[in-house]
């Protein structure tokens, strides 16, 4: 095992440290301390101390799983898929692989850790309990919050295809076909899998758009092509992004009309694939009682 002070430099009174998991090959570790000073940040913080008792209990199962951020795995979960962006020392990405949300905070934090950080350090629980939540409750989970994805898709939509103001649609088989293209199937989509969710759109929106043939058919190839880079490479669609700022631009003018909300906080592309994200969003600005029911998919 790689020694331990050269890895992990842990505080003084961090307590017992236990490997909880793995990262990439490395170990995360955790303590009984860690735990009880991230569940009491819970406890008072507005977005989870509601939920206290169930996020508790998740805690204590190991399916949320407080571990301690190192500088040697910094690298290695900013961009993870499902992560939430780091702010102070605190970072959380839920794995599928393993099924289970961690919550990585920097050792350097531990001993403040009832402080202001709480509340980002909620946002990023409730964001990956989120995405948790679609991928253990399926399809209960997308009927739960169809309201929601509907008023978000419905802005969406409308805006990139440039919709007429006097016709209305329906989102909910994009919706549907979005998780299961997309996010049910982990990534492991396929060309077959874009060519169904092209000729929905089409087919969809073709007669109302007022947008012409050419400039519709250049959104439909941009939307697929952004989706297909970003499951592809990450990094390369980082570097390619202001060429597709039509397509994810739109996304955040669809969280304002829909919720009021400004994103400021995330990189707004996950959405195109995965509906959980904007779930997963919303309830970072507001609690919603469903939240408590997706927290219940988890126990």
């Amino acid at each position: 095992m790689q020694d331990l002070n050269e890895f992990l430099a842990a505080p003084v009174g961090a307590g017992k440290l236990e490997v909880v998991g793995r990262l990439d090959n490395r170990e995360l570790y955790s303590s009984d301390k860690l735990r009880a000073k991230y569940v009491a940040a819970m406890a008072v913080c507005d977005k989870t101390k509601k939920d206290i008792d169930l996020i508790n209990k998740l805690v204590m199962d190991k399916t949320i799983i407080p571990a301690f951020l190192t500088k040697n795995l910094l690298g290695f979960v900013k961009f993870k898929i499902f992560g939430s962006a780091g702010e102070k020392g605190i970072m959380g990405f839920f794995s599928p692989d393993v099924q289970k949300i961690f919550i990585l905070i920097e050792n350097a934090i531990l001993d403040g850790m009832i402080s202001a950080k709480e509340d980002f350090m909620a946002s990023i629980t409730i964001h990956e309990c989120m995405h948790f939540g679609c991928n253990r409750g399926k399809a209960n989970f997308i009927k739960l919050w169809m309201p929601e994805l509907s008023k978000f898709y419905e802005a969406y939509y409308r805006d990139i295809f440039n919709v007429d103001k006097s016709k209305t649609f329906k989102v909910d088989k994009l919706i549907l076909q979005k998780w299961t293209l997309f996010e049910k199937s982990g990534l492991n989509f396929t060309n077959s899998d874009l060519k169904k969710y092209n000729d929905t759109l089409i087919s969809t929106f073709k007669n109302i758009t007022t947008l012409d043939k050419e400039q519709f058919q250049t959104i439909v190839r941009d939307l697929l092509l952004t989706i297909k880079l970003y499951s592809v490479n990450i990094d390369a669609y980082l570097r390619l992004a202001n060429s597709y700022k039509h397509i994810w631009s739109p996304l955040y003018n669809a969280y304002d009309k829909a919720f009021g909300i400004r994103n400021a906080q995330t990189l707004c592309v996950q959405e195109l694939m995965w509906v959980s994200e904007v779930i997963a969003i919303i309830v970072e600005y507001k609690r919603y009682p469903k939240t408590r029911k997706t927290l219940q998919f988890l126990t």
